[in-house]
């Protein structure tokens, strides 16, 4: 079971002379992820901002503050030249949605194709009334 640690924007901002002084969003994260045995599936749980637990807005009940700092995706691997994929983000969720509404706010999906060396990934992630981010990638093994 594969364990990543991260830790971003660690350093100082630059800043222009009679320019307001800039901190830089600080984000550790801890993530996991697993294959599972009977299934095409990969499942992957990320913790982000783990260094500002305990900052949550107040009157949050435990399991929104323990949501309030976790992701969840995962990864249908059809075939080797096919996949698709899915998340959840709930601080996303629970920021964007509109209430009056089912409300897809924090979802996202997307596929990954691979055709020789060239690989194509597409990401749709709805941002509630704000809107949503379409996110398209190409690439390839030099």
């Amino acid at each position: 079971m594969p364990l990543g640690i991260s830790q971003n924007h660690v350093g100082v901002a630059l800043t222009m002379p009679g320019s307001v002084e800039d901190e830089l969003p600080l984000d550790l994260r801890i993530g996991v992820t697993k294959r599972l045995q009977y299934v095409p599936l990969l499942v992957t749980i990320t913790g982000y901002n783990l260094h500002d637990i305990g900052n949550e807005p107040e009157g949050m009940k435990l399991t929104n503050q323990i949501m309030h700092h976790i992701t969840a995706g995962g990864e249908f691997q059809i075939s080797d030249a096919f996949r698709l994929r899915f998340g959840y983000n709930h601080r996303r969720h629970e920021m964007l949605k509109t209430k009056s509404r089912l409300d897809l706010a924090g979802f996202g999906a997307g596929f990954g194709i691979r055709v020789k060396r060239v690989r194509v990934d597409y990401a749709y992630n709805t941002w509630s009334s704000v809107g949503s981010l379409h996110h398209f990638t190409v690439g390839t093994k030099l």
